[in-house]
C-alpha cells in the first residue's frame, strides 16, 4: 500500500488523516479490514465476543428484553454493523432463538464491506449445505495472493453475494449489505460494537494563526545519524484552513483546546440510525472505547500483534483506531431520537447478570473451563481491563422508556 499513498501524495498533496485512514483499513485491495484475519491471537487485538460467550449471550437477552418491552413489533431486522468474524452475532442469535417467540419473526442483517471478512462470516453463522448451495456467490480465489496467502487476489472487489439471503445454522435467514441504507425497512434492533472507533477521523491543532488541520505527507530522508530508521511518512500542518475545519465550528466547544479530533462518519452514521428509528422503531446499542466528552489530547493509535504501533508505518496492515467521542453522537442524535449512556461496560454487564451466567455455565464444566470462564468475566467486567475502557451507549425513539440499567443510578451520579 505504502508505493500507493505515496503516489497519491506526489499527484495530490498530503492526505487529511481521514483520508489516510480510510485508505489504510478498507482501500478495496490493500486494506487491512479486506484482505486477512485481524482478529484473536493470531490478529492484531481481541474483542470482548472473542474473550467469552457470555457477552453475546448477555447482549442477546437485553435485546429481545428491549423487543418485548417496546411491543414486539414485527417483522424485527436484526442489524449489526462491522460483524467482525461473527462471533458477536451467533452468540447472540443462539440465545435470542432460545428465548421463543423473537425466532419465527426475526432476521439478520450483517453490514459489512470486506468480502473476505463476509465469508468468514458465512462460514460461522450458516450451515454448510446452504453454503455449498449458493458457492458461486462466494469470493473465488483464482489465484493466491502472494501478500497475503489468502487466496483472496481477484476477490476484494467482488460483492456477488451481498443481498442475497442465506440460512443460519438457527434457522433465521441472513444477508449482507454494503451499506445500512441497504437493509430493508422494519424494527431494527442495531447493534455496533467496536464499529465507531474505526471510522475515519479528522484532526486539528489549534497554532498562533488559527486552527489548523493536520496531514499525513510523505517523510522525505534527511541524512541524519540520530534517525536511522526514518517513518516512509510524517505528519504536517496545513498552511491555512482546509474544508473539514466547518465540522469544527459547527460542534465542538475549542476555548481552551489545542488538539481535537472529529469524526464526520460517526456523525453520518448516526444521522441514517436516527432515521432508521424515527421511522421504523426499535433500538441501537453501541459499544466501543471512548468518553461522554472529547479527550483533551489526540487518540489516534495503531496496534499490531496487541501492542502499540507506529501509526504511520506500514499502513495496510496493521490496525488504526481512535476513541469514541460519544458527546458528538448525543449531539448528532438528541433531536431525533433518545440517548441513554455513556455508561461503563462492566457496569452494563454485571447489571444485567453476567457474574450469575458465568455461574450457570461453570456448573457444568470442567477445571480448565471454569477457570477460562472467570478470566473471561474478569477482562471483560474490570476497571483496570475492559469494563471501564469501554462504554455502552443506547438510542431510542423518543416515546420508548429508559432501558435497563440506565433507569437505575449509575456509578459517579451521585
Amino acid at each position: 500500500m505504502l508505493p500507493y499513498l505515496r503516489s497519491r501524495i506526489q499527484a495530490t498533496g498530503p492526505l487529511t488523516v481521514a483520508a489516510y485512514m480510510k485508505e489504510a483499513l478498507t482501500n478495496p485491495r490493500w486494506g487491512y479490514y479486506m484482505k486477512k484475519e485481524v482478529f484473536g491471537r493470531q490478529g492484531d487485538f481481541t474483542t470482548s465476543p472473542e474473550i467469552s460467550q457470555t457477552f453475546g449471550e448477555v447482549i442477546g437477552t437485553w435485546i429481545v428484553h428491549q423487543w418485548r418491552a417496546t411491543g414486539s413489533a414485527a417483522p424485527v431486522r436484526l442489524i449489526e454493523l462491522g460483524p467482525g468474524r461473527g462471533t458477536l452475532m451467533s452468540d447472540m442469535l443462539r440465545t435470542m432463538c432460545q428465548l421463543g417467540d423473537i425466532g419465527p419473526k426475526l432476521s439478520v442483517h450483517m453490514v459489512e464491506i470486506s468480502p473476505y471478512m463476509r465469508h468468514r462470516q458465512r462460514t460461522l453463522l450458516c450451515s454448510p449445505k446452504d453454503n455449498i448451495d449458493k458457492a458461486s456467490a462466494e469470493p473465488r480465489p483464482d489465484k493466491e495472493d502472494s501478500a497475503t496467502g489468502t487466496g483472496y487476489e481477484g476477490a476484494h472487489e467482488d460483492h456477488s453475494d451481498v443481498g442475497i439471503e442465506y440460512q443460519t445454522r438457527f434457522g433465521v435467514p441472513v444477508s449482507w449489505y454494503l451499506s445500512m441504507e441497504d437493509v430493508p425497512p422494519g424494527n431494527s434492533l442495531i447493534v455496533a460494537h467496536e464499529f465507531f472507533d474505526a471510522l475515519p477521523i479528522h484532526q486539528f491543532q489549534h497554532t498562533e494563526h488559527g486552527w489548523r488541520e493536520v496531514l499525513v505527507d510523505i517523510n522525505e530522508p534527511v541524512n541524519s545519524p540520530d534517525d536511522k530508521n526514518p517513518a516512509p511518512l510524517r505528519y504536517v500542518l496545513s498552511p491555512k484552513g482546509t474544508p473539514a475545519l466547518a465540522y469544527l465550528e459547527e460542534f465542538h466547544k475549542t476555548s481552551g483546546r489545542s488538539n481535537i479530533e472529529v469524526c464526520p462518519m460517526g456523525g453520518a452514521v448516526t444521522q441514517q440510525i436516527c432515521s432508521r428509528l424515527v421511522t421504523d422503531g426499535g433500538m441501537a446499542l453501541l459499544v466501543d472505547y471512548g468518553e461522554a466528552a472529547p479527550r483533551p489530547n489526540f487518540t489516534f493509535r495503531s496496534f499490531q500483534q496487541h501492542s502499540l504501533h507506529d501509526e504511520l508505518r506500514d499502513p495496510g496492515n496493521v490496525d488504526l483506531t481512535a476513541d469514541v467521542d460519544y458527546s458528538y453522537v448525543s449531539y448528532v442524535a438528541n433531536s431525533h431520537v433518545q440517548c441513554f449512556g455513556p455508561i461503563p461496560q462492566g457496569y452494563f454487564l454485571h447489571a444485567l447478570g453476567i457474574a450469575q451466567r458465568v455461574k450457570i455455565l461453570q456448573q457444568k464444566a470442567s477445571n480448565e473451563q471454569k477457570k477460562q470462564l472467570a478470566s473471561g468475566l474478569q477482562y471483560l467486567t474490570s476497571p483496570k481491563k475492559m469494563g471501564m475502557r469501554f462504554k455502552v451507549f443506547v438510542m431510542t425513539p423518543k416515546q420508548c422508556v429508559a432501558p435497563p440499567p440506565f433507569v437505575l443510578r449509575t456509578p459517579g451520579s451521585d
